[in-house]
């Protein structure tokens, strides 16, 4: 009876020590995120650090700590976690994105969009990904794949401005002034601001001032 009690104690004590840790951990991670939105890289550094040594599987905290290091410039650092929560978890869309995103920066665009391609195959819905995928494929000068990216990310959600302007660019390159002012007005509409240089040369060669 005294060993079993003892045996009770202790799986008690075990679940009891794991239930802190996986308290400690999300409290860190939520701070993470926190810090992450106000551009407090370092801060948002140190508690998804605590998170990931209370969790070393947590891969979100190892998804939130690349997009960290990433605001920094650190890319290495930042692959190496979005590397990790895959690793982890690899039907997690998010760090996919990230690795995408990082490999248009460096130019890399047919390797990012492979990996915007993946993160899409996990979410269908991840207007992030179509947004960003749109973006390589202009880049590699395919506006008509660009166009379609942006437009499935409006189907999406048509309250994010930020695929109406990325799609206002790709009409004013095509030279469809009237769809580029539609865009343009429903990211004003929305409350976006448009670059003036940008509105400056959509109404010279539109001939149009709205």
């Amino acid at each position: 009876m005294y060993k079993h009690s003892l045996g009770v104690l202790a799986v008690s004590l075990i679940v009891a020590f794991y239930a802190n840790a996986q308290e400690a951990d999300k409290e860190a991670f939520q701070k993470g995120i926190i810090y992450g939105r106000q551009g407090m890289h370092e801060e948002a550094i140190a508690e998804f650090n605590k998170a990931i040594k209370s969790n070393p599987i947590h891969s979100e905290a190892y998804y939130g700590r690349g997009a960290a290091y990433e605001d920094q410039g650190n890319l290495d650092a930042a692959i190496a976690d979005y590397n990790k929560a895959i690793e982890i978890n690899p039907n997690y869309a998010e760090p996919y994105n990230g690795l995408g995103n990082i490999y248009k920066t460096l130019g890399s665009v047919d390797l990012s969009i492979a990996y915007f391609n993946k993160s899409i195959e996990i979410d269908s819905d991840y207007i992030i990904a179509y947004n960003n995928r749109g973006l390589a494929y202009y880049h590699k000068g395919n506006i008509d794949q660009a166009l379609s990216d942006f437009d499935r990310a409006i189907q999406i959600n048509p309250e994010l401005l930020f695929p109406y302007y990325n799609r206002a660019l790709m009409y004013f390159h095509r030279k469809e002034y009237d769809k580029c002012w539609e865009d343009v007005h429903k990211v004003e509409a929305l409350g976006g601001n448009v670059d003036s240089a940008f509105l400056a040369d959509l109404k010279k060669d539109s001939g149009r001032n709205k």
